[in-house]
């Protein structure tokens, strides 16, 4: 008997609760400005997310290719796969400098700003990997020409990917850092 009073009282207060926090709840439109912020921010983090997930799709092909022994055929059709991970990682890099220049078009500001370089520095930062994937394909190239075992290029192969490792995270760090000032602030 006393468990049902204490969880009807309980219940009670968690209603009241609920009232009262709808009851001050005034949705209202956002503000032109936040608007505004949020059309630049959105397509310039879907530029450094495009450039992110190209990066990691490959790194994971070359990592797959170098994980366990593949007969040739097998190795080939792999290799074939991250031929254009080089040159891709530039093209998305490139795309996304344009869909900054796109953003940077009306009301400026010193947070703007800050997340624009900041934006800009990631991709810049996948643009140099391009050249680590074009280096990772000529070893793993190499290798297959001399016979040499995939297998005994991973470690060399998972180094030189991971080269720009802290400067991506950093990268990203700053970037966040300055996209959550930027919409908070805007100024």
């Amino acid at each position: 008997m006393l468990r049902r009073v204490g969880l009807i009282v309980g219940l009670t207060i968690v209603v009241v609760g609920l009232i009262a926090s709808f009851a001050g709840y005034r949705p209202g439109p956002r503000p032109e400005a936040l608007e505004a912020r949020i059309a630049v921010i959105n397509p310039v983090i879907a530029a450094v997310n495009t450039a992110q997930a190209h990066a990691t799709q490959c790194i994971a092909w070359f990592s797959e290719l170098t994980d366990t022994q593949l007969p040739p055929a097998e190795a080939q059709s792999r290799m074939a796969r991250t031929q254009r991970c080089g040159q891709t990682a530039r093209a998305t890099a490139e795309a996304g400098y344009g869909t900054l220049d796109q953003v940077s078009i009306g009301p400026d500001s010193p947070t703007k700003a800050q997340f624009l370089d900041a934006a800009a520095t990631a991709l810049s930062i996948y643009e140099m990997q391009g050249d680590d994937f074009d280096t990772a394909q000529t070893l793993l190239g190499d290798a297959m020409t001399q016979g040499t075992p995939l297998t005994d290029m991973r470690t060399t192969v998972l180094d030189q990917l991971a080269t720009l490792a802290s400067d991506l995270v950093a990268s990203h760090d700053a970037l966040n850092q300055t996209r959550a000032d930027y919409y908070v602030n805007g100024t």
